[in-house]
């Protein structure tokens, strides 16, 4: 018997360290974008740091009206105003402070929107109007293409056009120790290797990229990581994988805090699981420890 629990023990000691590739799609980014007309843009929205990360919040909430309250606190994240580590009321009121918004009390207008991040500089047909926040989306995703004073949202967010073409190979290592173990992977595209963000925001795929070999990418961005340059979006043509083979795999995964300029600084860590298996073999382990003692007693 002292084997039996010697080896749950063991067992329960090795996948308590099971690692995690922290990937995310259209359908685990958020719990409610799978049929706006604007996930795409959400993605990518995420992925460039252009909406910041909340801990815990897994809704968009696409068709409820963008408040200043929210606006502040992604432009400011986005833009760097406040300590990474500040909360979110500090960035709110830095965003205020700093003129980024003019007023954190009611709902955001396009006007609003075009000082938050453009300075006030772009082109907007009805400043005045109120915006949902799925329109906050498609209006942000016009600046993909159009400049604002020579940038568009992908120089303002420090990337760079990635490869497109056939998955020819993909390469999962791990990386780190013990309970920091993550995995990364490798994708081989036109001859040449790129290493993928440890948390990247993908489309039309699985969570599992082992799974993308063979596929293909019909747009990626490059974004710095530490000193090196990793696949931060991936958007594979539509149609390679069948619907449920894009289902969420990660439901019960949870995102730590990703502020506006981690994911050029290399210092973001997004979403860990929860080790399901060990609990369970702890649980067994308890009921053997529990039966053993009043087994004693008797």
């Amino acid at each position: 018997m002292k084997k039996v629990i010697l080896f749950l023990l063991l067992f329960t000691f090795a996948l308590g360290s099971s690692v995690s590739a922290h990937v995310t799609n259209e359908k685990t980014l958020y719990d409610d974008i799978q049929f706006s007309k604007a996930k795409e843009e959400i993605v990518y929205l995420r992925g460039l740091d252009v909406i910041p990360y909340e801990h815990g919040v897994k809704l968009y909430k696409p068709n409820e009206k963008l408040t200043n309250k929210d606006l502040a606190f992604w432009a400011s994240s986005f833009k760097g105003a406040a300590a990474e580590d500040a909360k979110r009321e500090d960035i709110e009121k830095t965003a205020l402070k700093n003129g980024i918004v003019d007023s954190l009390d009611g709902n955001a207008t396009y006007a609003d929107v075009n000082q938050a991040y453009f300075n006030g500089h772009a082109a907007v047909s009805n400043p005045d109007r109120t915006l949902t926040r799925e329109e906050f989306a498609l209006f942000m995703g016009e600046f993909f293409n159009t400049k604002v004073n020579g940038k568009t949202l992908f120089d303002m967010s420090h990337a760079e056009q990635g490869p497109n073409g056939n998955i020819e190979k993909v390469k999962m290592e791990k990386e780190g120790r013990g309970e920091d173990v993550t995995k990364v992977f490798h994708f081989t595209i036109d001859g040449q290797e790129y290493k993928v963000s440890p948390h990247p925001k993908m489309l039309y795929g699985p969570t599992d990229l082992s799974q993308w070999e063979g596929k293909k990418v019909k747009d990626s961005w490059l974004m710095g990581h530490g000193d090196e340059e990793v696949l931060q979006i991936v958007k594979l043509e539509k149609g390679q994988f069948l619907d449920n083979e894009n289902e969420d795999q990660n439901s019960n995964s949870t995102e730590h805090r990703e502020d506006a300029g981690e994911a050029q600084s290399g210092t973001t860590s997004e979403e860990t699981s929860l080790p399901i298996v060990p609990l369970i073999g702890g649980a067994i382990l308890l009921g053997i420890m529990i039966w053993l003692f009043v087994k004693k007693k008797k």
